[in-house]
Order: C-alpha cells, then structure tokens, then sequence
C-alpha cells in the first residue's frame, strides 16, 4: 500500500467512526480545491432530523434569526447544536462557532455561550489568524478530545449550498495547523405536514 492509499484508507476509518458517533449515513466524498491549489476530499455525511414548528426565541446571545428548528431529544435546537450535542454524548467538547463581525461566539446550546478550555482556544486563534491572511471564516463546529481536534461545516441536505471561497481558506488553514478531521454533515428532515 502507497502513502496514498494509507492517508485514504485512514480517513476512511475516521469519517466510519465520525458517521457512528454522530448516527449519520457516509455520503461520497467531495474533492475540493483549497486556496493554495492543493485539492483535497472533504468528508460528506448525512443525518435524518425531525422537524419542529415553533421558532426558537430570541436570545441575547447563540442565536440566529430564520434557522430551522429540529428536535433533539424532545427539545427545540439547530443542527449544528444537534452536532455539538452528539459529538459530546461521544466524550468530545464541542462548540457552535457563531460567527460575528467581532469574533465568535462559543455555542454550547441556544442561548448558551459557554468558554472554551486555553489550548482549544488557543488552537482556534491560530487558524483564525492564519485563515484571516485569506478571508477565511470558521466553520461551525469546532471539536477537540485532548490534542485532537475536529471541524464540521453543517448543510441542508440539497441546499446547493456550497463550500465558499474563504470557509475553504478557513479549512486550509486548519490543515496546516495539523486538523486533520473534517467534515460537512447535512441533514434533511420531512416538512411539517399542515
């Protein structure tokens, strides 16, 4: 076996365990051209939600107005709190990244920021600097479990939504900061019959 075939076989088995942990679907991959020209596979998986009809109350802080609210254990969430929810269910710490003009705010739930530990903030102030040389913006779940870390992007299953130019900026410079999990998670859940 090649180098190549190694790093595709090890992500593989990681993108297998990350797919368990979140109790997602693997989808193929997606090969994407990141800012230096370098291209590399970014992880797809795909996760079924059950939709909720009320909003989610405005809040001071952790909250975005017009998101779809899913159910998570009975209670009204986001998918990308429904992420940060499971991850930790699997002894990660995870975070929501909303993303603000002034920085991030650090989403344990909605309307609950809460901080990070120092060498997780840490980690994300670098990337953040270096991703800034280029316009990256940060994705939306940042994860760590001692010195591993992880980011996911999370989508709307068929949005056409796609990886912009300075999320992919933010991803390489993850990369180059030695992140080497990585994935874009969508989901779907049925419309609200009514």
């Amino acid at each position: 076996m090649d180098g190549r075939q190694a790093v595709a076989t090890a992500r593989r088995v990681v993108t297998s365990k990350l797919a368990g942990w979140l109790s997602a679907e693997d989808l193929p991959a997606v090969a994407v051209k990141l800012p230096s020209g370098r291209t590399v596979e970014v992880a797809r998986l795909l996760r079924h939600e059950t939709r909720r009809p009320e909003a989610i109350p405005r809040t001071s802080s952790c909250w975005v107005a017009n998101k779809p609210t899913l159910d998570m254990d009975g209670l009204p969430t986001w998918a990308e709190i429904v992420l940060v929810q499971m991850l930790e269910r699997h002894g990660w710490e995870a975070r929501w990244l909303r993303n603000r003009s002034s920085g991030h705010d650090f989403c344990h739930g909605v309307g609950q920021p809460k901080p990070m530990p120092r060498e997780a903030a840490a980690m994300l102030a670098k990337i953040d600097h270096r991703a800034r040389k280029t316009g990256g913006g940060a994705w939306d779940v940042w994860a760590w479990k001692g010195e591993s870390y992880l980011c996911l992007e999370s989508r709307q299953h068929q949005g056409g939504d796609s990886l912009r130019p300075n999320q992919l900026a933010w991803l390489e410079a993850a990369i180059t900061e030695g992140v080497t999990r990585y994935a874009v998670v969508e989901w779907t859940a049925p419309p609200i019959p009514g």
